[in-house]
């Protein structure tokens, strides 16, 4: 699930086929958010930089060009919670009746 975050590979560029994967990863959700948070409203300087060189000015272009600037950050935190309330009470569930000794009817 790491990989499907957006910190290694650009969600954009993943196949169609697992790109389904990164919707599950709470660390998407984690990433995007202080991406957001940290880039926004950011300006950077290009001087010093030769010619032929790419130059990112503004935060939102960074968040633009690693396609993190799709949800925003309040998204981004309801969508961690239901993550996270999913894989806890599935995991509940999993514990609960799944590894249930089987002489116990209750």
């Amino acid at each position: 699930m790491l990989m499907y975050a957006g910190n290694l590979v650009i969600t954009d560029d993943i196949t169609p086929v697992l790109s389904w994967i990164r919707f599950l990863s709470p660390i998407k959700y984690c990433y995007q958010a202080l991406a957001i948070n940290e880039f926004t409203g950011l300006v950077f300087s290009c001087s010093g930089i030769s010619a032929d060189a790419a130059c990112v000015k503004t935060g939102e272009e960074v968040l633009r060009n690693n396609a993190l600037d799709t949800l925003p950050i309040k998204t981004c935190v309801v969508l961690l919670v239901a993550v996270g309330a999913f894989f806890h009470a599935w995991a509940y569930i999993n514990l609960r009746w799944r590894n249930k000794p089987r002489y116990i009817w209750i």
